[in-house]
């Protein structure tokens, strides 16, 4: 859910916040000058996590699943989910851009693992600010 406290063609000075839920959990993120994006996830088994990295996931985050131990794949897997899931809905774009490539963290946004998500979950928190420019 998106909402932002500014009237179109207004520079981006507003409140935003987001929500997500997922079970019984739900996630609020909150900022003032930039937008945000919150996603939380239930960490369970799916049958498709290979099909969807495959898809979603780019070849550095693949790479990274790859080199990581079975026993923390699927925790690696809900991360690299909840980012480019929260990465989307800062920037507006909805789940149809959930595969697009992502510009280096920094850039024009930061991502952030959520501390004290109840046990079994998975959350993560972007902000974004259209109007930065890369350094260089």
């Amino acid at each position: 859910m998106r909402r932002s406290l500014l009237t179109r063609g207004q520079a981006y000075e507003g409140i935003d916040f987001n929500l997500s839920h997922s079970g019984n959990q739900v996630a609020v993120a909150v900022a003032r000058g930039l937008r945000v994006g919150i996603d939380i996830e239930r960490v369970i088994e799916r049958d498709n996590t290979h099909d969807l990295a495959s898809r979603v996931f780019s070849a550095a985050e693949r790479e990274l699943l790859m080199c990581t131990s079975t026993a923390g794949y699927l925790a690696r897997w809900y991360q690299i989910w909840t980012t480019r899931e929260a990465y989307v809905k800062a920037q507006g774009t909805g789940l149809s851009g959930i595969a697009a490539e992502l510009p280096d963290p920094g850039t024009s946004w930061l991502a952030h693992a959520v501390r004290g998500v109840a046990q079994g979950y998975a959350a993560t928190v972007v902000a974004y600010r259209k109007d930065c420019r890369r350094a260089g």
